[in-house]
């Protein structure tokens, strides 16, 4: 039996020699995308593998069982969403993948996984991920500060506004003769003194 780093030294090697595996005619046609896909023609020169034709995905170019599926060191990936997930997996034999998940909850799980040494697959670089995303959030801290500050102040602004005229009114007011308001139920000035004509 091959010990892990000669499967993995196999594994690399047949990586190299493994082509990239290219849809039918779709160098010839420009609505095919390059995935592969199966051919299913009947007369299909690929379905047969005919020479000089576009190869087909085989038994050929598979690496070995024990070393299918793990990294290039040998690690074993597995999909984290939470931090339970995180402090379960082995750093020695597992390596961790960050799911979609939101940018707080992905800066957590990547400092608790440079704390314990886990190493991540989807970020190259974690350390300069880390502060690249502390900077932004500075940033955007400062923004919605200073929107923050320009709303009171304008708000402030305005209700200053709403007094200089309050008291405006009330300067016009005075200047004017008051009229004197009527009691509910009570006749007016005017009513006395038509009823009075009558």
């Amino acid at each position: 039996m091959n010990s892990l780093k000669e499967l993995l030294e196999i594994k690399k090697t047949i990586k190299k020699k493994r082509p990239n595996f290219i849809r039918q005619d779709a160098f010839k046609r420009k609505r095919l995308s390059m995935n592969w896909r199966a051919p299913a023609g009947g007369q299909s020169k690929t379905r047969k593998k005919k020479r000089g034709k576009v190869a087909c995905p085989g038994p050929a170019f598979a690496s070995p069982r024990e070393v299918r599926g793990l990294t290039m060191q040998g690690l074993r990936p597995i999909e984290v969403e939470t931090m339970k997930g995180l402090e379960k997996l082995d750093p020695t034999t597992e390596t961790a993948v960050i799911k979609s998940v939101g940018q707080k909850r992905r800066m957590e799980l990547v400092k608790y996984a440079l704390s314990k040494k886990i190493t991540i697959l989807n970020i190259k670089k974690p350390e300069e991920f880390l502060k690249s995303k502390e900077e932004e959030l500075a940033k955007r801290r400062e923004s919605t500060k200073k929107k923050e500050e320009l709303k009171k102040h304008k708000k402030e602004e305005a209700l200053k506004k709403a007094e200089s005229e309050k008291k405006e009114e009330k300067e016009e007011g005075k200047g004017e003769e008051a009229k004197p308001e009527t009691a509910k139920g009570a006749k007016s000035e005017k009513i006395k003194a038509l009823e009075k004509k009558q």
